[in-house]
């Protein structure tokens, strides 16, 4: 598929807590769709100096995170020699920047994966350096981010178990913000670790996260007509070589929205297996669906 232009995500705010309970937000939940682009690094920039004061991404980080004021290389104070740091996975102190991975929470290519793959070039680069969320870029040492690499919580989980709590709720919190989703092996996981915090942890809603695979209703619920116009694709009533015509919906998915139908609102398709937030945004975008 060919990703088309869609809205920069505009970071949620974080999860709430208090001395005897804390809550994070909601992942739909979603495979990974099987005609899945190439993943491809590069298209990443990073690191960047946003701010133009010699300082990239990089260094940013380094010098937020160091409990002690940094050292620089050398008196242009662009690149971090030293300075404390705990890394968070594995509880190590360290002292020498060299010997620390600036680490995405929720890497590139899991972001591809979740939905990120129909970014445009300048909302990847956002991601790839955005120093708004908390614990969305983290330094840690160079042997425990080569050992995560570009693993989910259901494949990798930090050294140090008492980090468990934090990291399930930063990474929930990561993919919230930007819109991504999430597998059921990897919501499993974080829960399973959301079950180390010392205080109760409660999902935004209170109920079992939305799937991909949901089972339609029992009873039918009756579509609100909005209409169509010429030229659209009614998911109501259209043939599966009619839907097969909408971006992201192969045959296959096509089977599924008639198996699905009615819908009485395009938000439904988040029902179809292998459709997320980010391929409705660019379905809607396109305008060729309707709800007849």
């Amino acid at each position: 598929p060919v990703p088309t232009a869609t809205p920069t995500p505009v970071p949620t705010p974080p999860p709430t807590s208090s001395a005897d309970a804390s809550t994070v937000p909601q992942l739909v939940i979603a495979t990974v769709p099987s005609d899945l682009p190439t993943y491809d690094r590069a298209d990443w920039k990073h690191w960047i100096d946003a701010d133009r004061d010699c300082q990239n991404t990089r260094a940013e980080v380094l010098i937020d995170e160091s409990s002690v004021s940094v050292g620089f290389r050398n008196g242009e104070l662009c690149t971090v020699d030293n300075g404390r740091w705990l890394a968070p996975y594995t509880g190590t102190a360290v002292t020498v920047a060299g010997n620390l991975d600036i680490d995405h929470m929720v890497p590139l290519a899991n972001a591809h994966r979740s939905g990120a793959w129909a970014w445009t070039a300048q909302q990847k680069e956002d991601y790839a350096n955005d120093l708004s969320l908390d614990h969305h870029l983290i330094a840690v040492t160079a042997s425990a981010n080569r050992s995560k690499g570009a693993k989910g919580p259901e494949e990798w989980k930090p050294p140090a178990t008492g980090h468990w709590c934090k990291y399930s709720v930063n990474w929930i919190t990561v993919k919230a913000a930007w819109g991504l989703s999430a597998t059921a092996d990897e919501w499993t996981a974080l829960e399973n670790m959301l079950g180390t915090c010392s205080v109760d942890v409660v999902v935004e809603t209170g109920e079992t996260p939305p799937t991909a695979e949901a089972v339609p209703p029992t009873e039918t619920p009756i579509p609100t007509a909005t209409g169509c116009n010429e030229g659209q694709v009614d998911l109501n009533s259209a043939s599966i070589e009619e839907l097969d015509l909408i971006i992201h919906i192969s045959a296959a998915r096509a089977t599924g929205i008639v198996e699905l139908r009615p819908f009485s609102s395009l938000d439904g398709l988040l029902n179809v297996s292998g459709i997320g937030p980010s391929r409705l945004a660019d379905i809607k975008a396109q305008g060729v669906a309707c709800i007849g």
